[in-house]
């Protein structure tokens, strides 16, 4: 177990948002992200017998691959070979394992949450699904429900305080 009683997925997340900075839209190299990781914990990320020297991809992508891996549980995703993306969820879970989170960071994703929000609502579907229509035209659509489904379940996976502006 790491220094501070992190798990090693802890390191790799707070790893991921130094890299970017708390941006959702930065992607990132896998290479990156080992380095960042292997200089905060040589002997968790490092080479067998060379811990100090060299870091250990496979150590690494053990983390983000696989069945319990940090993409398959959504808090990182794949943005191309060997590249990746902090998700919200990802971002979440790093500003919570670190030793302090980040006020600039914080009010950056509660400001992206609410932009996301004002365009979800400005959608005709979403629109008619939130009563937003006249009567005649209130019956929500499949297209209205899925989207008001993915807006919830992306709403619920962020437990962020609102921005301060």
């Amino acid at each position: 177990m790491p220094k501070g009683g992190k798990t090693l997925e802890d390191l790799v997340l707070v790893a991921a948002q130094e890299i970017t900075a708390g941006d959702l839209t930065h992607d990132f190299a896998a290479e990156r992200l080992l380095v960042q990781v292997w200089k905060h914990e040589p002997e968790a990320f490092g080479l067998r017998g060379y811990e100090r020297e060299h870091p250990d991809a496979n150590k690494l992508y053990t983390k983000l691959d696989g069945k319990k891996g940090l993409v398959a549980r959504g808090l990182l995703e794949k943005s191309g070979e060997r590249r990746f993306r902090l998700t919200r969820s990802g971002l979440n879970a790093a500003l919570q394992s670190g030793d302090s989170p980040d006020p600039e960071i914080q009010a950056k994703l509660g400001r992206k949450i609410q932009d996301e929000i004002a365009a979800l609502v400005g959608f005709a579907e979403l629109a008619s699904f939130g009563g937003f229509l006249p009567a005649h035209q209130q019956r929500p659509s499949a297209s209205a429900l899925q989207m008001s489904t993915v807006f919830l379940r992306k709403l619920s996976s962020c437990s962020m305080q609102p921005a301060r502006r």
